[in-house]
C-alpha cells in the first residue's frame, strides 16, 4: 500500500476474487487462511486510508467483509 500511496492511489481493487478458492489451495483447506488474507490487505488499506473495492467476490467474501472497515464496495457478477 506504501508504494501505492507515496505516488498518489486512493484505492484498491484486486479482481477475480472468486478464482483465489480455485488457485490457492490453501484457501479450501484452511478454514481460516482466506479470512487471514482478506484482513491482512484490509487491514493495511485502512493503515494507508485507503478504500478497497473487491471485484467478484463470492458470497463468503462479502459476509466476511462485514469486518473490514477498509472495504467500501463490491462489484460482482452472475
Amino acid at each position: 500500500m506504501k508504494k501505492g500511496t507515496d505516488v498518489g492511489m486512493t484505492s484498491f481493487e484486486p479482481d477475480f476474487m472468486n478464482q483465489n478458492y480455485n488457485c490457492v489451495p490453501r484457501f479450501i483447506e484452511s478454514v481460516e487462511a482466506s479470512d487471514i488474507w482478506q484482513h491482512g490487505m484490509t487491514d493495511a488499506a485502512e493503515a494507508a486510508g485507503v478504500a478497497v473495492q473487491w471485484c467478484y467476490a463470492a458470497p463468503t467474501d462479502i459476509l466476511n467483509s462485514l469486518t473490514m472497515p477498509a472495504l467500501t464496495n463490491f462489484r460482482v457478477s452472475t
